[in-house]
């Protein structure tokens, strides 16, 4: 209230009666809508329009902050006890921490890229600990590899599986095997050789002189 006396803003009943609905411990971490209400319920003649324009005005004078919990609504407190909020984003429990948390984060960044970070205005997500202890291990991608030999034969070339089957290589068969199959062997007669007399076989003794 002194603050809004310094400020020669008007003390009017719809903003006593926010400011009071935010001093109340049973109520931790209200919305607007949370705040409309609990102030419509103790003065019922307020129009719902008027206690928005409230809000509105006491969080222009600094006197209320209001912070985003992740995807989810705003929440609103008094600006005169600075923290920040950690939420869980699988339960939705909401962790008050001392304003001074995130200081080296918000100097690192400053000194980094020169810019001024806000981190009242964001709530941290991640998981409690609670929800933590209910997740299963984290996978390791390193498990299970480094090309092993499975039973009955090497591991694959180039990290391939293990068959036990050799691998074939990349070399290609002649085109006469390929063509023709498997080639003749040695001495035996060809279709083009087929029907023609064998050949004489060779002399034996001297050969005759030759007539003059």
């Amino acid at each position: 209230m002194q603050r809004l006396r310094r400020a020669k803003v008007r003390v009017t009943p719809a903003r006593r009666a926010l400011l009071a609905v935010l001093r109340d411990p049973a109520r931790r971490h209200p919305s607007a809508a949370d705040l409309a209400a609990a102030v419509q319920q103790a003065l019922p003649d307020v129009h719902l329009s008027t206690i928005y324009r409230s809000l509105e005005s006491l969080e222009e004078l600094g006197i209320v902050d209001h912070v985003h919990l992740g995807h989810g609504r705003a929440i609103y407190h008094l600006a005169d006890e600075p923290h920040q909020h950690l939420v869980c984003d699988r339960c939705g429990t909401v962790i008050e921490v001392p304003d001074d948390v995130f200081a080296e984060v918000a100097a690192t960044v400053r000194r980094a890229y020169g810019f001024t970070i806000r981190p009242h205005h964001f709530a941290m997500l991640g998981r409690c600990a609670a929800c933590a202890q209910q997740e299963p291990p984290a996978h390791d991608p390193a498990a299970g590899e480094g090309g092993a030999a499975g039973e009955g034969g090497a591991a694959g070339v180039g990290g391939g599986p293990a068959t036990g089957v050799p691998l074939t290589t990349g070399v290609r068969a002649p085109r006469a095997s390929r063509d023709r199959g498997p080639a003749p062997p040695a001495g035996a007669a060809t279709r083009r050789d087929a029907g023609r007399p064998p050949p004489a076989p060779p002399r034996s003794g001297p050969r005759p002189a030759p007539s003059r």
